[in-house]
């Protein structure tokens, strides 16, 4: 399962790098650029971000140092019990394909989660029945803390911000769009995101089967039937507006 994971995690990594239509060729920010200092500080901010702990950018390699000698330390600890050495390993690896290029959120690094999870559960499982057990739960359960304080390390991104313009613009779009409706996009603020509008406009109208592409992959002779939207001044202006529409 380990050499699987392994490969896949190769595969996708060749054609993100050798793709020259890749995010990671087309915007510079993107560009691997291995160390290990960033591939510590990545471990760092998802294992304590997995912990439901705040991650601190200044204190990231320090934390990254800690939760790559507590992984280390499990697996040898549990060297004798192949489920923890596989899951250490799994998680370790399989985050390399994202490990090198700017840091993003968990719903990156789901599939190494699981190993995680597994891990936590081979634990539990080994010592729960001990004192040292129910005092080790005891301690992650006090590290959650409030949600007040687990929010202070937060700061929101740019993205986010550009994210939550974009959903405000979207609820005031009158009319709204239709199930059978084809929406073209002609600008947006989502730069190499090309699922941010599909995503945006299905999520606040909540029509999973809406249609939304942007201009460039729409053929021409598709947009006569199309509504056409670009962003402008922070908000959605309609470039065709279709007749007898109704909210």
């Amino acid at each position: 399962m380990l050499a699987v994971c392994a490969a896949i995690g190769l595969i996708f990594a060749a054609g993100r790098v050798l793709d020259p239509k890749s995010t990671a060729n087309v915007n510079p920010e993107y560009r691997i650029r291995a160390s290990y200092r960033a591939y510590l500080r990545h471990v760092g901010h998802w294992s304590y971000e997995a912990a439901n702990q705040s991650p601190v950018a200044h204190h990231a390699l320090e934390r990254g140092c800690i939760s790559l000698g507590a992984l280390l330390l499990a697996a040898w600890m549990g060297r004798r019990d192949r489920r923890m050495l596989w899951a250490v390993a799994s998680f370790l690896v399989g985050v390399l394909p994202v490990a090198f290029i700017p840091q993003r959120g968990l719903e990156a690094v789901v599939v190494p989660l699981i190993a995680i999870g597994a891990l936590v559960g081979v634990v539990l499982d080994r010592v729960l029945w001990r004192p040292f057990g129910w005092a080790a739960l005891a301690g992650i359960l006090l590290m959650q803390g409030s949600p007040e304080a687990r929010a202070r390390g937060w700061q929101v991104r740019e993205v986010d911000r550009v994210i939550g313009e974009v959903l405000a613009a979207t609820r005031d779009l009158c009319p709204r769009p239709t199930v059978g409706e084809h929406v073209v996009i002609e600008s947006d603020p989502f730069e190499e995101m090309e699922w941010g509008d599909v995503f945006v406009f299905r999520l606040v109208w909540n029509e999973p089967e809406l249609r939304v592409h942007r201009r460039s992959q729409v053929k021409a002779e598709e947009l006569a039937r199309a509504r056409r939207l670009e962003w402008n001044g922070g908000r959605w202006r309609e470039m065709v507006r279709k007749c007898g529409g109704s909210d």
